[in-house]
């Protein structure tokens, strides 16, 4: 839990320094399939706005009526483990 909080803190402070020390110059250093900053953000959105009306569509069934019980009654499957949990249940069984 440790490792992604630091990376994420190195990455805040390397974005952080890389925007202090290069100023924005307003144009896209490419110009396919965008001509414009303006325009990739508008089609980036457009994007975002499409996957996550996919997520809530996809997700819709699991909530209708009914179905929480037809979930709740499968049987719990156990969790498949790593190497270190494998490990400690090996020594707990004294395989």
């Amino acid at each position: 839990m440790l490792v992604p909080l630091l990376v994420g803190a190195v990455l805040a402070v390397a974005l952080g320094v890389f925007g202090r020390l290069h100023h924005p110059t307003g144009r896209v250093p490419w110009m396919w399939p965008f001509t414009d900053v303006y325009v990739m953000k508008v089609w980036l959105t457009l994007v975002v706005l499409i996957l996550a009306a996919a997520q809530f569509v996809l997700v819709e069934p699991d909530f209708q009526p009914g179905r929480r019980q037809a979930v709740a009654q499968q049987p719990r499957r156990r969790p498949v483990g790593g190497g270190i949990a494998d490990e400690d249940r090996r020594q707990r069984r004294g395989c």
